[in-house]
């Protein structure tokens, strides 16, 4: 005898069902009879079945599932939970869930309990958590009212999804976002066939048109005339995944202006690898292609005046080693001096002042303009040199850029004119000699000489002097030896004879 006993039952129509059969024995005049009771237990086995297979997916699932009573005691965890949390089931049921919840986050955690009590159904609510070694989960949850039959609410279940990759991803999303709308470039993305998926206000700012005049149109009405077989081309080989970095294109403005443009464009793949579309950045390069071809000119009409005027430009290095020269002067022209310094060149006193004065320039950052002579082949040359530092983009001092103009005729004629004026300084030094005291005969009117002998007067002059002797006879002298001729007053005799 016994109760409870489960077997199947067959009905009228053949089909089998699930019984719940109890017999029991009793006594009546001597005999035993028996008693049963059956019970038709299918809805209780589909309920069974359903709660069996509530919970193998509650065990299965990837997501956290915990129940917990309304004052927020946790009394069941799955394997999910246990993976998100850090907490094994025995560490947990039994205690309060706020040990899951941030300082920060207890206010907010108190309203979701005072409304969960009165029944409120919370759905993809974003929070934070905490994790057993205590980092910071980010989590969706799910929180939905537990009733009983009279339909009071006597806990809840909790689905939470860890969104902490999924937040980082946002974030990134968003920050890059931020940085394509505020970028100065141009940031476009199209479709394999060209049409323009996306428009960035660089875009709108480079080719003035807003996104919603070029969105769903074809990149092609970019193109100038002469670039859209170009620009096919280019889509044909991003097809193949190829890459185009730093194209140089012209394209048009949206009022038909040309714009020269560098194009970087990259395949932008699926989930599969293969080529679903492409991204294109672009800038403005017209001010620098105009700058650039402004510089071309500059220099070809640099290098015009420097092959034809008498000036030798060179550059040298830290090291004061010669790194460039451009020289029409033929004695410079002739050797090769790159790489070479002034003291390996010239030597001597002038190369190891012209390393002094270079040195200078180096350590000061100022200028200098000296004169130097250098002698090439036995001729000395001079030259008039202008050293000033060579400075890179961030302004730091990386050599010397000079110039030296061959003043070679003009210091030769400088020199002759030094060398004549010297000469005729020193016969004015001579000729200053005669106004000392010079000791001169009373009688016969000789003087006497450094050799302390007495010469002639008019040899003595001669030769301390650049004067020269005609002889005469003054006019006093005439009246007195020719007194016949030119008597004491009257007639005028003649100045010289």
């Amino acid at each position: 005898m016994g109760t409870g006993l489960e077997l199947y039952g067959r009905r009228k129509d053949g089909s089998e069902f699930p019984i719940d059969v109890s017999l029991s024995h009793l006594q009546s005049g001597g005999e035993t009879l028996l008693s049963g009771f059956i019970r038709d237990i299918t809805h209780r086995k589909r309920s069974e079945e359903t709660a069996f297979h509530v919970a193998s997916m509650i065990q299965a699932s990837d997501d956290a599932i915990i129940g917990k009573s309304v004052d927020g005691t946790i009394v069941s965890w799955n394997p999910g939970a246990q993976r998100l949390f850090g907490y094994k089931a025995e560490e947990v049921i039994g205690r309060p869930m706020a040990l899951l919840v941030p300082q920060d986050r207890t206010a907010e955690f108190a309203r979701i309990m005072k409304g969960l009590r009165h029944g409120k159904h919370i759905e993809h609510y974003e929070t934070t958590r905490l994790h057993k070694d205590g980092h910071r989960i980010e989590i969706s949850v799910t929180i939905s009212p537990v009733r009983n039959r009279k339909g009071a609410v006597v806990g809840a279940s909790v689905i939470a999804r860890d969104i902490t990759r999924q937040k980082l991803v946002e974030e990134l999303v968003s920050h890059f976002a931020a940085i394509v709308e505020t970028s100065e470039d141009a940031i476009i993305s199209e479709s394999l066939d060209g049409t323009i998926l996306s428009w960035n206000a660089g875009a709108e700012r480079l080719y003035g048109y807003k996104a919603e005049e070029v969105v769903g149109r074809s990149l092609s009405l970019l193109g100038s005339p002469g670039g859209t077989d170009e620009l096919t081309g280019m889509m044909k080989a991003l097809r193949r995944g190829e890459h185009f970095e730093h194209h140089e294109i012209s394209q048009l403005h949206k009022d038909g202006h040309p714009i020269e443009t560098s194009v970087t464009i990259s395949p932008v793949k699926g989930k599969g690898g293969a080529v679903v579309g492409a991204s294109v950045i672009a800038r403005d390069i017209t001010r620098q292609k105009r700058a650039e071809g402004a510089l071309r000119d500059s220099e070809e009409r640099f290098r015009v005046a420097l092959k034809c005027a008498p000036v030798v430009v060179f550059n040298q290095d830290l090291e004061l080693r010669y790194t460039w020269i451009n020289s029409p002067v033929l004695s410079w022209a002739e050797h090769d001096w790159l790489g070479r310094t002034d003291a390996e060149i010239i030597g001597g006193k002038e190369g190891a002042r012209l390393t002094a004065i270079k040195q200078e320039v180096l350590r000061s950052g100022q200028g200098r303009r000296v004169e130097t002579e250098v002698t090439f082949q036995g001729e000395t040359h001079y030259f008039d040199l202008v050293a000033e530092p060579l400075r890179d983009p961030s302004g730091t001092i990386v050599g010397l850029t000079c110039s030296s103009s061959d003043i070679t005729p003009t210091k030769k004629i400088l020199l002759e004119r030094e060398s004549l004026i010297a000469k005729l300084q020193e016969a004015l030094e001579e000729v200053k000699l005669l106004s000392g005291l010079l000791s001169i005969c009373a009688s016969c009117k000789r003087i006497r000489n450094e050799r302390d002998t007495w010469e002639p007067l008019e040899s003595y002059l001669q030769s301390h002097s650049e004067a020269k002797f005609s002889h005469g006879v003054c006019p006093d002298c005439l009246r007195k030896l020719y007194p016949d001729y030119y008597p004491e007053s009257g007639q005028e005799p003649p100045k010289t004879v």
